[in-house]
């Protein structure tokens, strides 16, 4: 309880805070009681109560010079000792937002959140290359990262290992959340909380690789298997009869083909591939480029009813769980549309 006195208040609230001396200011500042306290008071008095006879006239202060001020009649509600704290709270963010590093610190944050992604694809890629180095030298030869053209078409492999048991084309997804996918759909899901998006399906862009390199290489389907690998961060629900596994399953699903399936010296081929390699860079760029417009053209045909797949007309199908679109050339083509 204080009183009402401006000397009194004056000497012993904040700095920050004074109260008006001269009675006429007074009580004109508490005819005005919002903008006394919004204006003047904000920082450490939320409210000022003045009681006559115990009853409060804070809206009717006409006899405001008739009482007695005194504190029994005047109760200002006091939060003064939150100021030093805001105080502080303030002089704490002054200080750090002027602080040279803080600015570092901001950029790097926001660096990361832009560059996250790519990170994760390069600690990917990274983690699958120290996996491989486990693999036996003197049987399986490990290339990564390889670019090869066919039909005016580039295929950017991850993973190429090459054995006497066939030739392992990996396709690595960094993905993690909760994977959904089957075999034949053409787009497989990935949940990150309540996030959904979608994604290509890696077995059918595994398959396009191991076309051009049944081409390339002139050796038999029966030489290559694709494995599609994702992170260990990643809980796959996948339905299919092809290798898909986690990062952990990798060396155990590639030591798991002992059939000897390759003749040829294994260094021969390995050459072949590496002079395949497209290791230009502007023709690198154009292959992610291609692979995007790829994806608009395709999102287009779909929307326009028509399968990307085939270039066969989509229909409304009725299926298992009700209705969708998908392509007429069916059972030869299984693209449906989300």
């Amino acid at each position: 309880m204080y009183e009402l006195n401006g000397d009194y208040l004056n000497s012993n609230l904040s700095d920050d805070v004074y109260w008006y001396s001269a009675p006429g200011d007074v009580k004109q500042g508490l005819f005005d009681h919002n903008k006394v306290i919004k204006e003047k008071y904000s920082k450490n008095i939320a409210e000022v109560v003045w009681y006559l006879g115990g009853v409060d006239v804070s809206k009717d202060l006409s006899t405001i010079y008739d009482m007695e001020r005194s504190d029994e009649n005047c109760d200002i509600i006091n939060l003064g000792d939150n100021v030093e704290l805001t105080k502080a709270i303030w002089s704490l963010f002054v200080n750090l937002v002027t602080n040279p590093y803080f600015m570092v610190i901001v950029i790097l944050a926001i660096s990361v959140d832009i560059f996250y992604p790519k990170f994760r694809g390069f600690m990917g890629e990274f983690w699958v290359k120290q996996e491989l180095k486990k693999l036996p030298k003197d049987k399986y030869l490990v290339l990564n990262d390889i670019m090869v053209s066919q039909n005016n078409s580039t295929h950017q492999i991850d993973h190429l290992i090459v054995s006497q048991f066939g030739i392992f084309v990996i396709e690595m997804k960094n993905y993690y959340g909760l994977i959904l996918g089957e075999e034949h759909k053409d787009k497989w899901i990935q949940y990150l909380r309540k996030k959904k998006s979608y994604f290509l399906n890696p077995i059918h862009q595994n398959y396009g690789h191991v076309k051009a390199l049944e081409e390339l290489l002139n050796l038999d389907r029966k030489c290559f298997i694709p494995i599609v690998c994702f992170s260990n961060q990643a809980k796959l629900k996948i339905e299919t009869k092809s290798s898909v596994v986690p990062l952990d399953y990798l060396i155990s699903t590639i030591k798991s083909y002992q059939n000897i399936t390759i003749e040829s010296t294994l260094q021969v081929i390995s050459n072949k591939i590496i002079e395949l390699n497209i290791t230009d860079k502007v023709e690198r760029k154009s292959h992610v480029k291609n692979i995007r417009n790829k994806i608009t053209e395709d999102s287009n045909k779909a929307d326009n009813m028509i399968c990307p797949r085939c270039g066969d007309d989509l229909v409304v199908r009725n299926g298992k769980y009700g209705s969708f679109i998908g392509c007429s050339n069916y059972p030869k083509c299984k693209f449906t549309k989300k």
